[in-house]
C-alpha cells in the first residue's frame, strides 16, 4: 500500500501526476517558450520601509522570477477545487498568481532571516561550493545556495518528498499498465485516521544517516535494487518492463505540457531542468518551514505554568457563559475534538442524566426483513411522521412481531471491501511476528494497513484503532472474501473476547442478556394499580447490557485516560472503534471523534437508540448495552462521559508537568494552545511581511504574459 507524504506548502511537481493541459488555452499556452515567460518578479529588498536584516542582506537575494510554467503547474494542482468552490477561470488566475507572489516574498525573507542567523555573506550566499563539473550548472548551483541554509535532515527531507512525489506519479501510470487486462476491485468503506500516513518531517536513512531512498525508473541508474526503502512500496506484480513504460508515459506528460527540454536526456530523471527545479522549490519550502519553526519555539516559550492557567480558567469562563443550557452545551459537544476541548458542562435538564459519546455497531435488516418489517407496520397502522400507531394495543402487537423478526437479524464483517475492493490494505498477519485475535479459527489470518501496524518509525499509529481483529471469514483462491454471519449473540461473544484480548488483563469484561426479550408483548408502562398506561417503556427494548470494568477508575479517570495509548481506558476504546469499522453499516460514525454525542436535550435518534444511548452514558465510560430498533440492532457502547453537578466545571487535572505526556488532558490542552497561538502568530507575522514587503516598488506582474490564462 502506497504511503502518504506528509508536504509541508509545497507547489511542487503538480503536473507531474496529473493531466496534460488546460481544457480551452489559447495554442500560445501550449508553447514551451511561452511557458518560459516571466509573469512576475519579487525584490523584497525595493521596498523603502525595511528592517535591518533586509537592509543588510537585501541585494544579496536579488529578483526572483516566477514563470508562467509555476502558474500553470498551481493552476492543474489547485484549480479545480477553486472553479468548484464557484470562482471563474479570471479569478482563480489572479489569485494563484497573487498568491505565487505571495510565497517568493515570505521565501525571500526567510532567505534572509536564515542567512543573518547563519552568518553567512551575500558572497557566500550566492557563490556555494560547487564541483568544477557543475558550477556552470545554474540550477545545482540554485540549490547549492539554499542547502546552505539548512541542516542535513531538511535537506534529506526535500530530497525524500520530491523523490516521492515523482515515484507516486509513475506509480500511477504502472498500475494502470499492469492492471491493463485485469479488473479492478469495486466498493470503498471509510478507513481510520492516519492509514499509511508518515511521521512528520520522516525520511529513510542508511546507517551512515544518508537518504535511503531512490527514484525507481527502470532504466540504467535508477533500478529497483538501488532505490533504497522504496523497494518495500514496490507495486505487486512490477516488473523493469512495465516500469519503463510507465517512465516512458510520465515522460509524455511533461513533454504535453512543454516541461522537457528537446536535448535533455530523458533517461536521467534527476537532472531533468523540471525536477532541479523542483527540487530548488522543495529547498525554498523547507526554507519557509524552518523559519516559522523558529516562531513556533518563541510559541512553546510563552506557554509557562501561569499562561496555561490563565488560558484554562478564561476558557472555562467563556464556555460557562456559551454552554450554559442543554442545548447549547450539545452543539459544543458536537464540535468537541482535540482542537476544541470541552472544560464546562451545565447541570443536566433531566438529573439523571449524563452528557457523554456512544458507538453504535448496527446490525441492520436485510432487504427482505425491511420489506416484513414495513407490512408490520401497515398493519399497525404506523405513522413515520408522528412515530405514532393506530391504537396502543397495535403499537404493542407491532413491536412484539418485530422482536421476532430480528432475531433472525445477522450481520457480517463489512471489511471485504479492503480485500478486493478498489484499494487493497489487507496483508496475512500468520506471516509477520504480530499477535491478533482470530476466535481459535486458525482460517481467519488478515489483518488491515501492514504498513502502520509494523513500522512505528515510519508511520504513524491508526488513529483510536488497535488493528489485531483478524477479518472474520475467509478468503477464496480467487481473492475473493467470503464473511461469516453473525446473529446478536454471536457479536457479543466476538465483542467481549477481543475486548478482552486487548485489554490482556488491564480491565474485565462481563454482560449479560434478558432471555425474556423475545417473548415480552407489554411496551407500555403501569400506574400504581398495574394498569396499562399510553407511556412507553423503551426498557423493554434493551436486550443486554455489560460493563468493562476499570477497577477503581472514576469517571474522570476515564476522561482523563481516554486518549492515553498506554491506558485501560483507551484499549477498549480502539478496540470497539475496529469492531465498529468491521460490523457497522451506520456508516457516518465511522468519521466521528468519539462517537455521537448523547445529551439530555431532544435528538434525532430514534426513541429506541436515544433511550438505550442515554442509559449507556449514564453507566460510564465502558458501559455497553443492545437496543432493537427499526434499523436492526445496536450495540451502543459510552466512550466518554462528563461529570456535571450544579453547573460546575468539567473536572480535569492541571498539573503541567504532564504536557509531554501524549493524550493526557494536559496535553491535549497544550497543544490546543500553543496550535491556536501559532497559528494566530504566523498568520499575523505572514499578513505583516506581505503587508510590509508586497509593494508596487517589489513587485511587477507582467499581465498580458499571462491574459490567455485570464480569458478562458
Amino acid at each position: 500500500m502506497k504511503h502518504t507524504k506528509k508536504i509541508v506548502g509545497a507547489l511542487v511537481a503538480a503536473c507531474l501526476c496529473l493531466t496534460p493541459v488546460i481544457g480551452g488555452c489559447s495554442t500560445s499556452t501550449n508553447n514551451r517558450k511561452d511557458m518560459e515567460q516571466v509573469i512576475a518578479e519579487v525584490d523584497i529588498s525595493s521596498v523603502a520601509d525595511k528592517d535591518e536584516v533586509v537592509e543588510k542582506y537585501g541585494e544579496a537575494i536579488g529578483k526572483s522570477s516566477i514563470i508562467k510554467r509555476d502558474l500553470v503547474a498551481y493552476f492543474l494542482n489547485a484549480g479545480s477545487s477553486l472553479y468548484n468552490s464557484g470562482s471563474s477561470y479570471s479569478q482563480i488566475i489572479t489569485t494563484l498568481v497573487d498568491e505565487l507572489v505571495n510565497t517568493e516574498v515570505l521565501t525571500q525573507y526567510s532567505t534572509i532571516y536564515l542567512l543573518n542567523e547563519k552568518g553567512l555573506t551575500a558572497e557566500q550566499f550566492n557563490n556555494p561550493v560547487v564541483s568544477a563539473e557543475d558550477k556552470d550548472d545554474p540550477q545545482i548551483v540554485e540549490a547549492k545556495k539554499y542547502e546552505q541554509l539548512l541542516d542535513a535532515d531538511q535537506i534529506n527531507i526535500a530530497k525524500y518528498t520530491l523523490y516521492t512525489t515523482i515515484n507516486n506519479a509513475i506509480d500511477g501510470y504502472e498500475q494502470r499498465e499492469i492492471e491493463e487486462e485485469k479488473t479492478s476491485g469495486e466498493g470503498t468503506r471509510t478507513t481510520p485516521g492516519n492509514v499509511d500516513t508518515e511521521v512528520e518531517d520522516y525520511y529513510p536513512k542508511t546507517s551512515e544517516g544518508a537518504l535511503d531512498y531512490g527514484v525507481y525508473t527502470g532504466y540504467d541508474g535508477y533500478l529497483l535494487d538501488k532505490s533504497g526503502i522504496y523497494q518495500e512500496d514496490v507495486l505487486k506484480g512490477s516488473t523493469r518492463t512495465t516500469r519503463r513504460r510507465a517512465y516512458n508515459s510520465f515522460l509524455t506528460n511533461l513533454k504535453r505540457n512543454y516541461l522537457l527540454g528537446e536535448k535533455e536526456d530523458s533517461d536521467d530523471v534527476l537532472s531533468l531542468d523540471y525536477v532541479q527545479e523542483e527540487y530548488v522549490s522543495q529547498l525554498k519550502s523547507r526554507v519557509i518551514a524552518t523559519y516559522y519553526d523558529k516562531y513556533e519555539e518563541l510559541v512553546e516559550q510563552s506557554l509557562t505554568p501561569q499562561y496555561l492557567t490563565e488560558t484554562f480558567n478564561n476558557t472555562f469562563d467563556s464556555q460557562s457563559i456559551s454552554n450554559n443550557t442543554a442545548e447549547s452545551f450539545a452543539t459544543a459537544m458536537d464540535g468537541m475534538s482535540d482542537t476544541d476541548l470541552i472544560l464546562y458542562a451545565p447541570e443536566p435538564e433531566i438529573a439523571e442524566n449524563r452528557y457523554g459519546f456512544v458507538y453504535n455497531i448496527l446490525l441492520p435488516f436485510d432487504s427482505v426483513q425491511n420489506r416484513d418489517l414495513a407490512l408490520l407496520q401497515s398493519e399497525a397502522g404506523y405513522d413515520s411522521q408522528t412515530r405514532t400507531f393506530e391504537t396502543p394495543e397495535k403499537q404493542d402487537e407491532y413491536y412484539y412481531k418485530r422482536n421476532q423478526l430480528i432475531k433472525s437479524v445477522k450481520g457480517e464483517d463489512q471489511r471485504g471491501v479492503w480485500i478486493n475492493g478498489e484499494t487493497e490494505y489487507y496483508f496475512d498477519a500468520s506471516e509477520e511476528e504480530l499477535g491478533f485475535y482470530n476466535g481459535e479459527d486458525s482460517a481467519r489470518k488478515y489483518l488491515f494497513f501492514e504498513n502502520n501496524l509494523t513500522d512505528s518509525s515510519r508511520y504513524e499509529s491508526l488513529s483510536k484503532y488497535d488493528g489485531r481483529y483478524a477479518f472474520n471469514g475467509k478468503v477464496n483462491e480467487n481473492g475473493v472474501p467470503i464473511a461469516a454471519k453473525l446473529d446478536i449473540d454471536g457479536l457479543l461473544t466476538e465483542f467481549s473476547a477481543y475486548l478482552e484480548y486487548v485489554l490482556d488483563g488491564a480491565a474485565t469484561v462481563e454482560y449479560s442478556a434478558d432471555a425474556s426479550f423475545y417473548t415480552n408483548d407489554e411496551f407500555r408502562k403501569k400506574d400504581a394499580s398495574d394498569n396499562l398506561t399510553d407511556k412507553f417503556d423503551y426498557s423493554k427494548f434493551i436486550y443486554a447490557e455489560g460493563k468493562v470494568d476499570f477497577g477503581t477508575a472514576t469517571q474522570q479517570d476515564t476522561r482523563e485516560n481516554v486518549l492515553k495509548k498506554d491506558s485501560a481506558q483507551y484499549k477498549a476504546l480502539s478496540a470497539v472503534n475496529e469492531l465498529q469499522f468491521a460490523y457497522t453499516t451506520d456508516t457516518a460514525i465511522l468519521s466521528t471523534y468519539l462517537g455521537y454525542s448523547v445529551s439530555t436535550a431532544d435528538t434525532n435518534f430514534i426513541p429506541e437508540f436515544e433511550y438505550a444511548a442515554q442509559k449507556a452514558v449514564r453507566g460510564g465510560a465502558g458501559t455497553f448495552n443492545v437496543c432493537a430498533g427499526d434499523y436492526g440492532w445496536h450495540l451502543i457502547y459510552c466512550t466518554y462521559a462528563f461529570d456535571v453537578s450544579d453547573g460546575a466545571q468539567v473536572s480535569h487535572s492541571t498539573d503541567w508537568s504532564n504536557i509531554n505526556n501524549e493524550g493526557t488532558f494536559e496535553n491535549l490542552f497544550y497543544e490546543w494552545v500553543k496550535d491556536t497561538d501559532l497559528v494566530d502568530l504566523s498568520t499575523t507575522r505572514r499578513s505583516k511581511l506581505i503587508s510590509v514587503y508586497k509593494k508596487d516598488a517589489t513587485v511587477k506582474k507582467y499581465q498580458d504574459r499571462y491574459q490567455d490564462l485570464l480569458d478562458l
